[in-house]
């Protein structure tokens, strides 16, 4: 009887389970097996798939621009990541603080998250050009010339990175708001009387608090930045001298430029990897300082 009752339980849960693993299997597991195949072939798209061992991952660990990439790409989330959690944290403190008019503060500033990142590349490709933008016509008339933002190697990638900060303040801003507003306003009372001041509360309560935050925020950022390749296609196409190339760009590259997709596939797998790597060296990290 109970060993009846037991299997009844485990079947209702699977079969409550079974459409959730049906869809992780078909778009997560199976695609993955597949890429993880192809990594070993070369064609498979415009002409039949050809086995041809581990090359793939031996012209991969002896590309030197494979390296590049990654570093192209992890430094741009350096760049990017700290900067936007900055400029949204002083945001979200500005907006707690506001008690009239906070709803229309909070569309104007979630205004740039609804752009198409194409929509904003191409609005800084007219802010920064260095023939016809709008920055650099206050340029000409501050400093005489122009400033290559675009076609600098060391102006590049952080110009590219602002476009990140401009486009996804908004949706940091509303998820640091509602960890700030969430937290309990009488340890704050109670740091009042204590005689705390403003920056006493905030870095002594308000960011120890916001940690399970700033922990989901730091994983979801890495893993969506470390994909970056609108901005970089469309502003630089991964140069001067690949110096803004990220990995997902030169993954483009090799599929629908060189049409090598079994080498496109093997620095797909190679993303995966250092998405991993990073998060969990990130939980690692989080975790330690609990």
């Amino acid at each position: 009887m109970r060993r009846n009752y037991v299997l009844r339980r485990n079947l209702t849960a699977y079969l409550f389970l079974a459409p959730a693993l049906f869809f992780f299997g078909t778009f997560l597991v199976w695609p993955g097996i597949s890429l993880l195949v192809q990594t070993f072939q070369t064609g498979g798209v415009m002409s039949p798939a050809v086995f041809v061992g581990t090359r793939n991952w031996e012209r991969t660990f002896a590309d030197p621009l494979v390296l590049k990439t990654i570093w192209n790409t992890v430094r741009y989330c350096l760049m990017a990541i700290p900067a936007v959690f900055v400029v949204a944290m002083l945001f979200a403190l500005a907006l707690n603080a506001v008690s009239v008019g906070q709803t229309a503060f909070k569309t104007i500033i979630y205004y740039p998250t609804l752009q198409p990142i194409l929509v904003a590349a191409l609005m800084f490709t007219f802010v920064l050009h260095q023939d016809f933008g709008v920055l650099n016509v206050l340029m000409r008339a501050v400093i005489g010339e122009p400033v290559n933002f675009l076609g600098n190697e060391v102006l590049a990638m952080p110009t590219i990175a602002m476009v990140e900060v401009w486009k996804g303040m908004g949706f940091w801003t509303l998820l640091f708001l509602a960890g700030i507003q969430s937290l309990p306003r009488d340890l704050y009372h109670a740091a009042e009387l204590d005689g705390a001041g403003p920056w006493q509360r905030f870095f002594q309560l308000t960011l120890p608090l916001l940690k399970p935050t700033f922990f989901f925020s730091a994983i979801f950022a890495t893993i969506v930045n470390l994909q970056v390749f609108d901005s970089i296609f469309i502003l630089t196409d991964g140069g001067p001298f690949h110096s803004t190339a990220s990995t997902t760009w030169y993954i483009y590259r090799s599929l629908f430029t060189f049409n090598e997709p079994g080498y496109g596939a093997t620095l797909s797998f190679v993303l995966v990897l250092v998405v991993l790597a990073l998060t969990a060296l990130q939980s690692y990290a989080f975790r330690e300082r609990a």
